[in-house]
C-alpha cells in the first residue's frame, strides 16, 4: 500500500466529517425555519395539545428505534469482518513485524510500535488474531460514534455513515495487518471521538482522542501531514470544553447548545 493512500485517506476522514457537520446544521436550521413558519401562522405544533405526553413518548421510541439501526449495521459489520477475515490478512512486512516482536529484536525497516504490539499481543494469543479484533473493533467503534452524533440530524447523513465502510474498496482494507490501515483507523477513532466530543460536549472522548492520534503519527513518521489538522482541530475543541481563553469558543458552544436545545424540545 503506498504511503500516500492512508495519508489521502485519513485527510478524506476528516473532510467527510466536516461534510457530514455542514449538511447537519443545515437540516437543522430549515427545520426550526419551517417550525416557526408554522407557529407565525398560527399552526399548532404537533403534541401541542391534550395529547402532548403521550406523543412525546412515542417520538421517543421511535428515536430508540432509529438510533439502534446504526448500531446493529455497526456491530453485524464487526462481525463478518471477523468471521470473513480472521486471524487477518498478511504480507511479508506483516510478517516481519510479527517475527520482530516475538524475538525482541524491534527493527526501524518496519514500524517499531506496531511490531512491539504485535510481539504484546501474540503472548496472549498466538498469531494476528487478537491485532485484529483490536484493529476490526477500533474502526466500527468510531462508525458507530459518528452515527451516535450524525443520525440525530439527518438519517440519511447517518445511514450514508454506517453503509459506506460496506463498499469492497472499503471492507476489504479493514482486515489488512498493515501499518498504513493501523494509521487509518487510529486517525479515523481520533476524528470521530473529536467530533463527538465537539457536538456533545463529552471531556471524556476528547482525552482519549491523543491516544489514537499519538498511535497514528507512530505508526508511520510521514502521516505528520494527515495528523497536524486534527491535532489542531482537537486543539480548538479543548479550548472550547474546559474554557480555555481566545479559544474557538463561540462557535463549539454553540453546537453544544444547539443540541441542548434540540433534546429539550424533543423530550
Amino acid at each position: 500500500m503506498a504511503p500516500s493512500y492512508s495519508v489521502s485517506s485519513s485527510v478524506f476522514s476528516v473532510y467527510s466529517v466536516v461534510i457530514a457537520d455542514r449538511l447537519t446544521t443545515e437540516y437543522t436550521e430549515n427545520t426550526e425555519k419551517t417550525r416557526n413558519k408554522k407557529n407565525i401562522g398560527g399552526v399548532a405544533e404537533p403534541g401541542s395539545g391534550p395529547y402532548q405526553n403521550e406523543f412525546r413518548k412515542m417520538k421517543e421510541i421511535d428515536s430508540r428505534g432509529k438510533q439502534m439501526i446504526g448500531y446493529l449495521i455497526s456491530f453485524f459489520g464487526f462481525g463478518l469482518t471477523l468471521w470473513a477475515f480472521y486471524p487477518g490478512m498478511l504480507s511479508s512486512d506483516s510478517i516481519a513485524s510479527l517475527g520482530e516482536g516475538r524475538s525482541g529484536i524491534i527493527t526501524d525497516q518496519n514500524s517499531p510500535v506496531m511490531s512491539y504490539l504485535l510481539g504484546s499481543l501474540d503472548q496472549i494469543i498466538a498469531g494476528t488474531g487478537l491485532m485484529l479484533i483490536i484493529q476490526v473493533a477500533v474502526f466500527w467503534t468510531a462508525i458507530a460514534l459518528l452515527w451516535h452524533v450524525v443520525h440525530q440530524k439527518s438519517l440519511v447523513a447517518g445511514l450514508a455513515i454506517v453503509l459506506f465502510p460496506f463498499l469492497p474498496q472499503i471492507l476489504s482494507q479493514i482486515p489488512a495487518i498493515w501499518k498504513d490501515v493501523g494509521l487509518a483507523i487510529a486517525l479515523l477513532m481520533s476524528v470521530a471521538l473529536v467530533f463527538f466530543a465537539k457536538k456533545t460536549g463529552s471531556k471524556a472522548a476528547l482525552l482519549l482522542s491523543p491516544i489514537f492520534l499519538f498511535y497514528g503519527l507512530a505508526a508511520r513518521l510521514n502521516s505528520l501531514p494527515a495528523v497536524l489538522p486534527i491535532a489542531i482541530w482537537s486543539g480548538f475543541v479543548a479550548a472550547s470544553l474546559f474554557q480555555i481563553r481566545g479559544g474557538y469558543t463561540p462557535a463549539i458552544r454553540s453546537d453544544v447548545r444547539s443540541r441542548s436545545d434540540f433534546q429539550h424540545r424533543h423530550h
